[in-house]
């Protein structure tokens, strides 16, 4: 039977089914197609037919298949992959089905395609997939896997650039994981941006944890903030996928960057939640690994179970034992027994100076030089870090005590020679005395403890006994804390700035203003910053108080602005601890994003002391600021140990002399010539001078005689609410005019 007797009348509809069929003479010229083939690369029949065949083939793959057009011999079909060219440049992989046949006598090649896009677009996500898990499986670095992930983002969906970025312990903000292909200078502004929902694309979809589109950053709301910087760099367009763990917790998160405006397709979401997949796997697999290498760690330490692995003293638990067997014979014999807390001050700087294996080696030797003096009168342990604790039973009374405490401390004193260096280190001891009565070894550690610490508040390299009062200043502390961390916690609600005016000695304009932090207790009333700063910079509640009061003195400064005041500089004290932090002057520039406020008008305050640090952080802070073109300033001079050369290097820009050089002036000779002289020399070395503590007419007088271009006092007006220094400095612009 031949196919001319089983043609039936439906052969016609062949024509317009939904496959896309070719017909092609001997010469490569397309003479015929249906619907379906103009539609699919988005031309009309009539613009193809009569076109060369190679029009629709990229050129690369129209050379390697030309060979194939000639007729052969025979009709058989021949299957190869290609890609089409639609009219608007788009690619598209198809596998092609082609034979020849002869009607009328005259040669056809008839061809048929099928689409390969979604079939290619698999092989390459999952041979992407492949290569990453690989990676895991083989236990590679974090920020390797993470690398991978971004450029896997990037070769699937050019020209995209990826990036992901890491959530914090405590869910606040995020910070650089990869981002191979970013630019630098954008990586470093957006590294710690907070969550929250005006905070990109990357923090709004942590903080929701859902997909954040951005099409456009330059009008998206939630990147008013930001936009700035993405533009600067040509990233117009943002989509940012959470990274979520197998229990919901944010990780990260995992983003796509744009050169133009562009809406997602679904092969990118596709993309971005596989991606965002592997992400989450690499990151949980790797809190894993931490997690079996801490409990590895910790069995191991089983078999040093009573005795500190660094240095060889008994631990704390040894120690509580040691002390808890004595107590017995001490109420047989009634005697004392005394309990010495060390703590090494300054060991935190010979780290951070030197390198934690110079750290280890001088707890090494420490612990040698205690074990050798107590011994065998009583026993020395290490507690942690550079805190050891001597056991000394019996022991005749707080002499004794004292006369070995005096004992430690000079031995301790004495040079340590390491690495090529020569060490020196000093040390606060606590002493608490206990007899067999007192059947808590725990309370005379804790006293021991409590007197150390007075020891170090007091100047450090000496002794302290115990005493019933160090109990009773200690509980308000604990108390004022609880506190101090209940008010960051409920967003500074507590806190409130005030501000006082620095004047220009010759005109008494005022030229800038210092913030200074107070905070209102819900039943303490106003507590002094002389309480709570030092416990906010003990335990790094500073960094979210100085960030918060950074952000709040620059955004009173542009409303100052913007109620039409002369721009003054806006001071703001900075301690050591703030500037510690390797985020620092990023989050600076950030506020100074956030809130429109020129860096210039901006003065950071930071005591001498920073002078004795040489810590890599700290002067990059330093330097990164100055950069960014914010003015520093030394607060008290006078009282610490630098030099105003040495400042120079620092590139400051005003040194505040303290007011206990001003309070006698100009009646006092050794103040008179101390002031003199710094206001001399800071002026020969470009700085501008600002006297602390001005209070009388004739102190201003003196200041204006010398030279001195700036003042800050009673005199003028004490710290004062926002509204009240508008009004001064309304008549400061009447003043000027």
């Amino acid at each position: 039977m031949d196919k001319q007797s089983i043609m039936t009348h439906y052969g016609a509809l062949y024509f317009f089914m939904p496959a896309v069929q070719w017909v092609v003479n001997e010469h490569g010229v397309i003479v015929d197609m249906n619907d379906y083939a103009g539609a699919s690369l988005g031309y009309d029949r009539v613009e193809l037919i009569g076109a060369p065949f190679q029009t629709i083939f990229h050129p690369d793959d129209w050379a390697s298949l030309a060979h194939l057009l000639p007729q052969p011999a025979d009709e058989a079909v021949r299957t190869f992959t290609a890609r089409t060219v639609h009219k608007t440049g788009k690619l598209c992989a198809v596998r092609v089905h082609m034979r020849w046949k002869t009607l009328n006598d005259t040669p056809f090649l008839l061809v048929s395609c099928s689409d390969m896009t979604a079939e290619t677009h698999a092989e390459r996500l999952l041979a992407e997939q492949t290569h990453i898990l690989k990676q895991i499986a083989k236990h590679e670095p974090l920020d390797a896997i993470l690398t991978s992930i971004a450029k896997a983002a990037e070769a699937l969906r050019p020209p995209a650039v990826c990036s992901i970025l890491l959530a914090d312990d405590n869910g606040r903000r995020l910070y650089h994981g990869a981002a191979p292909s970013l630019p630098s200078a954008y990586i470093e502004a957006m590294n710690g941006i907070e969550i929250g929902p005006q905070s990109g694309s990357c923090g709004a979809a942590a903080y929701q944890k859902e997909v954040v589109i951005a099409s456009n950053v330059a009008n998206d709301p939630r990147w008013t903030s930001y936009a700035q910087f993405a533009l600067a760099h040509g990233l117009r367009a943002c989509w940012s996928m959470p990274i979520l763990s197998s229990s919901g917790h944010v990780l990260g998160t995992l983003a796509f960057y744009y050169p133009t405006e562009r809406e997602p397709e679904p092969e990118d979401m596709e993309i971005m939640s596989a991606l965002s997949s592997l992400a989450s796997l690499a990151m949980e697999h790797e809190g894993t690994r931490k997690a079996l290498e801490e409990n590895r760690r910790l069995y191991d330490s089983l078999f040093h179970y009573h005795y500190d692995e660094l240095t060889g003293l008994p631990n704390r638990r040894r120690f509580l034992q040691l002390a808890k067997a004595m107590l017995p014979k001490l109420k047989e014999t009634k005697q004392h027994g005394a309990i010495l807390y060390i703590d090494l001050d300054g060991f935190q700087y010979i780290n951070d100076s030197f390198g934690h294996h110079i750290g280890d080696e001088l707890l090494q030797q420490t612990a040698a030089r205690l074990r050798e003096r107590v011994h065998p009168h009583g026993i020395a342990a290490h507690m942690s870090g550079d805190e050891f604790i001597v056991l000394l039973a019996p022991v005749a009374g707080h002499q004794e005590a004292s006369a070995i405490a005096e004992d430690l401390l000079a031995l301790i004193a004495q040079p340590f020679p390491l690495a090529e260096q020569t060490i020196f280190i000093t040390a606060s001891i606590g002493i608490a005395l206990f007899d067999g009565e007192q059947a808590n070894a725990d309370t005379a550690i804790r006293q021991a403890d409590m007197a150390a610490m007075e020891a170090k508040r007091k100047g450090k390299n000496s002794y302290c006994l115990y005493e019933e009062a160090l109990q009773h200043q200690r509980l308000p502390n604990v108390f004022l804390l609880a506190d101090l961390h209940q008010t960051v916690k409920q967003n500074m609600d507590g806190f409130v700035l005030l501000y006082q005016p620095i004047v220009d000695v010759r005109t008494k304009a005022v030229s800038a203003m210092e913030t200074l932090i107070r905070w209102h207790h819900p039943s303490k009333g106003i507590v002094p910053p002389s309480d709570f700063i030092p416990l906010a910079e003990e335990t790094g509640l500073i960094i979210p108080i100085g960030e918060w009061t950074i952000r709040q003195a620059c955004r009173q400064h542009e409303r100052w602005r913007r109620q039409g005041f002369i721009p003054v500089r806006m001071a703001v004290n900075v301690s050591v601890k703030e500037l510690h932090h390797p985020q620092f002057a990023a989050r600076v520039e950030a506020i100074l994003a956030e809130t429109n406020m020129r860096p210039s008008w901006l003065e950071l305050e930071i005591t001498e002391t920073i002078a004795i640090y040489q810590e890599a952080t700290i002067l990059a802070n330093l330097r990164r600021l100055k950069e960014m073109g914010v003015r520093l300033s030394i607060d008290d001079f006078g009282t610490g140990y630098s030099s105003l050369a040495y400042l120079k290097q620092l590139d400051i820009d005003t040194v505040k002399i303290d007011r206990t050089f001003i309070a006698d002036c100009p009646h006092s000779h050794y103040g008179s010539i101390i002031t003199s002289t710094i206001i001399s020399l800071a002026r020969h070395l470009g700085m501008n001078v600002v006297a602390e503590g001005v209070e009388r007419e004739e102190q201003l007088e003196y200041l204006r005689e010398k030279g001195c271009q700036e003042a800050q006092g009673y005199l003028f007006r004490p710290p004062m609410p926002a509204d009240e220094a508008a009004g001064l400095l309304a008549r400061s612009i009447e003043r000027r005019t």
